[in-house]
């Protein structure tokens, strides 16, 4: 039996302990209580560079439980993040495809909520 930082029984916590559920297509308050920073990640990562933005998970998010949030999970980046108009973005999948699509932001995010 291996053990957390914390000193209990890893074995003992079960995956997303102290996490409220998530509603469908909704979000939730971080369990540890504080706000998310850019990228949608955790305000307490811990922050190597700014840019490119590289930050790894806090202890105290280790010892959450047995999983790792997506909000808490560690960001390696080798160049920046683009800036974009989201209104002007689109995705466009073509050439050796039955159907060819041109899909906006907007539409990909209606589909992923959806999906869930």
């Amino acid at each position: 039996m291996g053990t957390d930082p914390t000193g209990s029984d890893a074995t003992s916590v079960s995956p997303g302990a102290g996490r409220p559920p998530v509603p469908p297509g909704g979000a939730f308050e971080p369990a540890f209580g504080g706000r998310l920073s850019r990228y949608g990640k955790r305000a307490d990562m811990i922050v190597h560079g700014e840019a490119p933005f590289n930050a790894e998970t806090s202890p105290a998010a280790l010892a959450e439980g047995e999983l790792t949030a997506t909000d808490a999970f560690y960001v390696r980046s080798h160049s920046g993040v683009p800036e974009i108009e989201a209104s002007a973005w689109r995705l466009r999948v073509h050439g050796a495809v039955e159907r060819e699509l041109d899909l906006s932001l907007a539409t990909l995010r209606e589909v992923s909520g959806s999906a869930r």
